[in-house]
């Protein structure tokens, strides 16, 4: 970290709401008690001398993968995560993470968390939008209340399949079906709701985040 103030990358790949989260990280960080400079990133290098990084996204797999292969900045994630950066996923944020996705045609994600983003199964409402109970099956930091349930912002027709159930922090029902709703594998968690409309839950996902990042190290079990 450069003179006490925590570098925050936000990876901005043309298919974010990126007001909502820049927002919701400025809350956060004065919640927090952080010093942090948020910025954009939308190219090679852009994340040289950050501390964190967030993937936010709404849209499509297969655009969102073409997009960061594009601009360079697939690499640089790669890379960021190996380096043990705090990583932070956001709905297609957290899919890009997976080894692969079928929305736009089956081709590979990131490649940086063990499993494949499939369609919602036949017979459901789809897209699953709106609030749901997101339901805690291990412990985990950023969950904002522990091993209890609480209610987060859904919007997305596409969810993982395949993650190793270590590393299933959370899972929420969507009428019969169960899938992941937090992952953490090492410094990367990510999540299939939308924190930055997921009110006080979402913004104490947001703060211990950067409260983590702060510390120069991603958050681990047991710490608040």
């Amino acid at each position: 970290m450069t003179a006490q103030v925590l570098q925050v990358a936000v990876v901005d790949y043309g298919a974010s709401n990126l007001h909502s989260v820049l927002g919701a990280l400025d809350r956060a960080a004065r919640t927090a008690g952080v010093e942090a400079r948020v910025r954009l990133v939308d190219r090679a290098g852009g994340l040289d001398g950050a501390d964190a990084v967030v993937v936010p996204g709404v849209g499509s797999f297969a655009a969102a993968m073409e997009a960061l292969e594009g601009s360079g900045l697939a690499g640089d994630l790669r890379a960021a995560a190996a380096r043990g950066l705090p990583v932070l996923g956001i709905c297609l944020g957290l899919q890009v993470l997976l080894e692969g996705g079928d929305e736009g045609g089956p081709r590979p994600g990131l490649g940086l968390v063990p499993g494949w983003v499939r369609a919602l199964p036949p017979g459901l409402k789809n897209p699953h939008m709106g609030w749901n109970r997101v339901l805690p099956v291990r412990a985990d930091p950023l969950l904002p209340r522990g091993a209890r349930p609480f209610y987060a912002y859904f919007a997305h027709s596409y969810a993982a399949d395949g993650v190793p159930p270590g590393m299933v922090a959370a899972v929420c029902r969507h009428g019969t079906f169960t899938f992941p709703a937090a992952i953490r594998s090492g410094s990367i968690f990510a999540v299939q709701f939308h924190p930055e409309r997921s009110a006080p839950w979402g913004d104490a996902i947001f703060a211990g985040f950067l409260r983590g990042a702060a510390r120069g190290v991603a958050p681990v079990a047991g710490e608040r």
